[in-house]
C-alpha cells in the first residue's frame, strides 16, 4: 500500500484531516496495522474457521 496518508484514518483519532502524514511508522504505529479489505476478510474467515 503506497498511500500511506489516510485522512481517515487521522478524522477517527480526533485530528484535522489536513495533518501532515506521519512519515515514520514508529510515530505512528496504527498505521502499520491498516490492511486491504480483502485481507481483512480473509482473516476474519480463518478466525471463524478456528473457533
Amino acid at each position: 500500500m503506497n498511500n500511506k496518508y489516510d485522512p481517515l484514518s487521522k478524522a477517527k483519532k480526533g485530528e484535522r484531516p489536513q495533518d501532515p502524514p506521519q512519515e515514520s511508522p514508529k510515530d505512528c504505529p496504527e498505521a502499520t496495522v491498516l490492511i486491504s479489505v480483502d485481507d481483512f476478510y480473509d482473516l476474519l474467515m480463518e478466525q471463524q474457521e478456528q473457533m
